[in-house]
């Protein structure tokens, strides 16, 4: 009996695929996969605080480490054509601050 993984398992390629994820993510919440991540390590930010389910915050957290991991740049999920196109991000490194997620958050 052959047995194909491609049957048992999604085979993907990363870091592409948790990029992927990730702008998805950020376009669909209209959150920074980076600064919720950071948050979530120094400030033990939880889903409870953010308009997202449980299952969405882990698995933003899943995708983000796995895409840092596979040498994903963070700055490449800033400069996407979709989230360039976010007002309330600057999306050059110069303009950017890390209390941008916070801003955003609130005035959302």
């Amino acid at each position: 009996m052959d047995i194909n993984l491609e049957d048992v398992f999604e085979i993907v390629e990363e870091p592409e695929h948790s990029k992927n994820f990730l702008l998805n993510f950020q376009e669909k919440y209209n959150i920074d996969s980076e600064d919720l991540y950071l948050f979530y390590q120094q400030d033990g930010i939880n889903y409870e605080e953010l308009p997202i389910t449980e299952e969405n915050f882990k698995s933003l957290l899943h995708h983000f480490i796995i895409f840092k991991e596979n040498g994903g740049d963070p700055w490449e999920l800033k400069e996407s054509d979709n989230w360039k196109e976010n007002i309330a991000y600057q999306n050059k490194e110069e303009n950017y601050s890390s209390c941008s997620f916070l801003f955003s958050y609130v005035i959302l």
